[in-house]
């Protein structure tokens, strides 16, 4: 199992939030280790230099997609730092957003519904396992299929 705790990127609006603390605690149930700044981060700490070190610890960053989730310009900051450091950035859809509210910089990524599928969420368990080349799994090729398909 890959060590590195998974990086889960969101905006701080309820939609978001929402849907990052769910995914957060089902992977942590499922033994992954994940990072969610709300239970890491104490009253006081500076959080930005604590991001950027999880960050650079993390090798799978898993971006909480919503309808207006990337409209802070410091959460696309981090995942253009994410990208540059060559980490394995993960879409991740909720279930009101759609592949066309995937920001720019992540367009070329396959995206994850896991949320609203159990066959989703196990292949993110098992590229989460597996760690480095998720980028290259086909199954996140088929995943992407099946969404249009849904869609």
């Amino acid at each position: 199992m890959n060590s590195s705790p998974a990086f889960i990127a969101y905006a701080h609006e309820p939609e978001s939030r929402a849907v990052a603390r769910a995914l957060a605690t089902r992977l942590r149930r499922d033994g992954i280790p994940v990072w969610l700044d709300e239970w890491e981060l104490q009253p006081g700490e500076e959080w930005q230099s604590k991001v950027k070190a999880v960050l650079k610890e993390s090798k799978t960053i898993l971006a909480i997609v919503s309808k207006s989730s990337f409209e802070p310009e410091w959460l696309q900051n981090e995942l253009k730092d994410a990208l540059a450091q060559n980490k394995a950035v993960i879409p991740v859809l909720n279930e009101k957003a759609g592949f066309s509210d995937i920001p720019e910089c992540l367009k070329d990524r396959q995206a994850v519904a896991p949320l609203d599928d159990d066959h989703a969420y196990q292949q993110l368990l098992k590229a989460l396992d597996d760690g480095d080349d998720i980028d290259n799994l086909s199954f996140l090729q088929r995943l992407l299929k099946y969404a249009a398909n849904a869609a």
